[in-house]
């Protein structure tokens, strides 16, 4: 399959994956507030023609808390 990397339309296979971990990252900020961060991955590609390229498609969920 093609896949745009960087501007360029390169060929990929796509990989087939199960979860092993997905952690939260959080920032406190100055007002007392926290952010959470959670990235995840929906597609995992292989390119070819580079050793060790790899591609993602990934969501972002962000949470505020006071």
């Amino acid at each position: 399959m093609e896949i745009v990397l960087n501007g360029e339309t390169v060929e990929a296979v796509e990989m087939d994956f199960d979860i092993s971990k997905e952690d939260w990252s959080e920032y406190k900020l100055l007002d007392g507030g926290i952010i959470r961060v959670k990235t995840t991955v929906t597609r995992i590609f292989k390119v070819s023609g580079g050793s060790g390229r790899w591609a993602i498609q990934s969501n972002n969920t962000v949470v505020y808390k006071e």
